[in-house]
């Protein structure tokens, strides 16, 4: 598999960050895009809308963060979730077997529960800890699953060449950039840095 960048997008509408994610769609190799926010947060489906248009125009998948019925309202092609069972079950039934449903595990034992149920991909965040295993840090959870299963991994909250480095040396699939770098005012450097990364690994 081609290893490629997934991009976290800030909930909140902003015209840097449009213009940062025309340009990382335009430059890098992105094949997917999460629009953060859960429920919890105020939905824009005007952003959502301008987002999955922009991301379609480029031919890259557009995500929606745990609700099915955004992801109906905005036409997005899937979602990204927890490692619940049952939301997850709920949620393919919602939206179909042809949608994206990505989950966000924490530990051996919950990708596992969820690679059986059908997950098209499975995240461990960069910076945490598996809840389950605490001695055994994120690269070596990637490195398992990489190993062991077809599903794609993708490593989550990227934030520099370096988590890239280390996540692409471990066997993950995909960089999960963190929203981060679209707030901050060196978003453009750090997704410079961490695409260098992806094409020297």
């Amino acid at each position: 598999m081609h290893r490629r960048i997934y991009l976290q997008i800030p909930p909140a509408a902003s015209a840097a960050a449009e213009m940062l994610l025309t340009n990382a769609l335009e430059r890098y190799p992105v094949a997917s895009a999460l629009l953060t926010g859960g429920d919890d947060i105020p939905f824009d489906t005007d952003w959502a809308n301008n987002t999955r248009r922009i991301c379609h125009q480029h031919d890259v998948a557009f995500l929606v963060e745990i609700s099915p019925e955004r992801a109906i309202a905005t036409e997005a092609d899937g979602i990204h979730m927890g490692p619940d069972r049952q939301a997850y079950e709920q949620a393919r039934q919602v939206l179909g077997k042809n949608a994206i449903i990505g989950t966000h595990c924490c530990s051996r034992h919950d990708a596992m529960v969820l690679a059986e149920l059908g997950t098209d991909y499975v995240a461990f965040a960069t910076q945490m800890q598996s809840m389950t295993q605490p001695e055994d840090p994120v690269p070596d959870l990637i490195e398992w699953w990489s190993e062991t299963f077809e599903i794609p991994c993708v490593a989550w909250n990227v934030e520099s060449g370096e988590d890239a480095r280390r996540a692409l040396k471990s066997g993950a699939d995909f960089l999960g950039i963190t929203k981060k770098c679209f707030e901050a005012d060196v978003g453009a450097a750090a997704l410079s840095e961490i695409a260098a990364a992806l094409e020297s690994a």
